[in-house]
């Protein structure tokens, strides 16, 4: 038994240095550095990635911007080229019954109102050049509070109907139940003569 246990001793010897030599052949130190490297560089891969596709939603808007861009100029050059061949043509050709045309842009329910109420006070601004502000001016009192929809119908119906007519003003004052309202209208027309 002796033997044996001499054999099985060599043996289990044999084998602790084939391992150790096996362990020098093959070091594992290598592997790890191999290892960490590879996350490193995935890491890197994918910063970048993440990075392009930000550049490349900045660049998409950039070029949406430059784009709306071009368009603004565009449109501001046509503007101005327009401008220039209407040079002299300022101004709306004078409308005598525009009183009437403002009220015929009222609803049916307020076209009842207007029509209890006096006519608009018209006045009229002289300037140095060819053209002179007529403005009319509504004055309403007692105003049902129903009516206050249709009022606002009737002034934004007007100044889309009647050419190159503004809101110049409007007053709004509630009392118990009803409102007074003074509304001035404001068009540029050519002097006549």
């Amino acid at each position: 038994m002796n033997l044996t246990k001499e054999l099985v001793d060599r043996r289990a010897d044999r084998v602790a240095v084939a391992a150790a030599a096996a362990r020098t052949n093959m070091p594992s130190h290598l592997m790890v550095i191999a290892m960490v490297l590879f996350v490193v560089s995935l890491s890197a891969m994918f910063w970048a990635m993440a990075a392009r596709r930000a550049a490349l939603v900045e660049f998409d808007a950039r070029a949406a911007q430059a784009d709306t861009i071009r368009r603004l100029i565009r449109d501001i050059q046509q503007a101005r080229a327009e401008a220039d061949t209407r040079k002299g043509q300022l101004g709306n050709d004078p409308l005598p019954d525009i009183s009437l045309r403002i009220q015929n842009a009222a609803p049916d329910k307020m076209k009842v109102v207007l029509a209890q109420r006096p006519a608009p006070r018209e006045t009229t601004a002289a300037s140095d050049t060819a053209l002179k502000l007529v403005r009319k001016t509504y004055s309403y009192q007692n105003l049902p509070v129903e009516s206050i929809t249709d009022f606002f119908a009737w002034v934004d119906e007007a100044s889309r109907t009647v050419k190159g007519l503004d809101v110049d003003g409007v007053s709004l004052r509630p009392t118990t139940n009803s409102w007074t309202v003074n509304i001035t209208f404001a068009r540029w027309e050519r002097k006549e003569g």
